[in-house]
């Protein structure tokens, strides 16, 4: 496979433009849009600053919508394409603590919906992955070192399978609803979240 890393802040809709542009010059297309940007931010409402709150749903909400906008015009064009967003089992339920991240990824998932619903007759697919606690670089800093040995003692036994995920499940089921094995599925909120919401 070939890559191209290009450095941009989703928050900038010229720089979601750059993005497309630079793909679709490389590549002469977009067929698979993965909106996987995102950010965590463990306070409350009454904790939350407006700051705080616009970074968070500028990087996790707005930055997906931007590119989708932007290569859905394409998509739509060719009569096909994906589009996968990483949502999250906050999409579903709330969280102690996590009130603009909740509000963002329950947002981001209504918006994968929403695309999925205008178009679908223009052959393109939209769904969104809802994944568990997946343990990243990411997740450790959300949580700090103070709490990870009590955070992992609770949550870990809230799924079923009784461990955290990993990266690369996600990656695999983001394959799969890329992928023409998917044809048939759109509008769908897939949980890989080893069993957590259906103890919840």
């Amino acid at each position: 496979a070939e890559c191209l890393p290009v450095v941009a802040d989703i928050r900038d809709p010229d720089a979601c433009a750059r993005l497309v542009a630079v793909a679709e010059e490389r590549f002469g297309r977009v067929d698979v849009l993965c909106n996987n940007a995102g950010v965590g931010l463990l306070r409350s409402v009454t904790e939350t600053s407006l700051e705080e709150y616009a970074f968070i749903m500028d990087t996790n909400v707005r930055g997906a919508f931007l590119l989708c906008a932007r290569a859905l015009p394409g998509m739509v064009e060719r009569g096909r394409g994906a589009i996968v967003n990483i949502a999250s089992v906050a999409s579903f339920v709330g969280f102690d603590r996590d009130a603009a991240y909740c509000a963002s990824k329950g947002a981001l998932l209504m918006l994968t919906r929403q695309i999925a619903l205008e178009y679908a007759p223009a052959g393109v697919r939209a769904n969104a992955i809802c994944p568990g606690f997946i343990d990243t670089p990411m997740f450790r800093a959300v949580m700090g070192s103070d709490h990870m040995a009590q955070f992992r003692e609770e949550y870990r036994d809230d799924h079923m399978l009784g461990r955290f995920g990993r990266p690369e499940e996600i990656a695999a089921a983001a394959l799969f609803l890329a992928s023409d094995d998917a044809s048939f599925v759109t509008g769908v909120a897939l949980p890989v979240d080893g069993g957590y919401l259906a103890g919840t």
